[in-house]
């Protein structure tokens, strides 16, 4: 079942095109992995998919229906999507429990989230984290609900290769067991050797092809 479709997507940046008539088919429970260069458009995509910005032409569907038809950006977000971006986006005066409580996690599903991750001290003010630890952090707070779609971009860019495959694997393992489908932005070749990915795709001219 198609979870996610996209016709002839385009946008540019100041002129500069990024997408051009961009085609992509996710299917529900079909995690997929995007690789491209630096400025190739991939963190542009996932912001157009999380409608955190528009896109200049072409059609996304989201379980069938445009993405405009699932009311305001923000409540779709809430209601269907866990995000894990660059900017990472927690509130650092904020301790990581509160992080992920503000979001509506029961207390008794912090642990489950957060240690395997490595993050003991719910009580740390996230601005003493290290990168590594708030991305891992972001980690969990993308599973706090029940997300249909996981927009992961650059997900283990600030851990080390031990930590990171430990870290990736609870991601899979997040996903298997609340029925979500991941979209993995990476230049992490040893990321996209994950046997979790059914599909893997190359962003290169403004357009996916498969990977090779």
């Amino acid at each position: 079942m198609s979870l996610l479709s996209v016709t002839r997507l385009t946008k540019s940046w100041e002129g500069e095109p990024v997408l051009d008539d961009l085609d992509l088919e996710l299917s529900a429970g079909g995690h997929t992995h995007i690789r491209g260069a630096s400025g190739a458009g991939k963190s542009t995509l996932l912001q157009i998919l999380a409608r955190l910005v528009p896109s200049d032409g072409g059609a996304v569907r989201f379980m069938g229906k445009p993405l405009e038809a699932w009311g305001r950006p923000s409540a779709y977000r809430q209601a269907h999507l866990g995000l894990v971006f660059q900017d990472l986006w927690l509130i650092e005066s904020l301790s990581v429990r509160h992080n992920l409580q503000i979001l509506g996690c029961p207390a008794d599903r912090l642990d489950a989230l957060l240690e395997p991750l490595g993050i003991t001290d719910l009580e740390a003010p996230v601005h003493k984290l290290s990168r590594g630890e708030r991305q891992r952090v972001c980690m969990a707070r993308a599973f706090v609900g029940s997300p249909r779609l996981v927009l992961a971009d650059e997900p283990t860019a600030s851990l080390d290769p031990a930590c990171r495959d430990a870290a990736f694997d609870h991601l899979m393992a997040l996903a298997s067991a609340g029925g979500s489908t991941l979209l993995v932005v990476s230049h992490d070749r040893d990321l996209a050797a994950h046997p979790g990915f059914v599909q893997h795709l190359h962003l290169e001219a403004g357009v996916l092809v498969e990977a090779l």
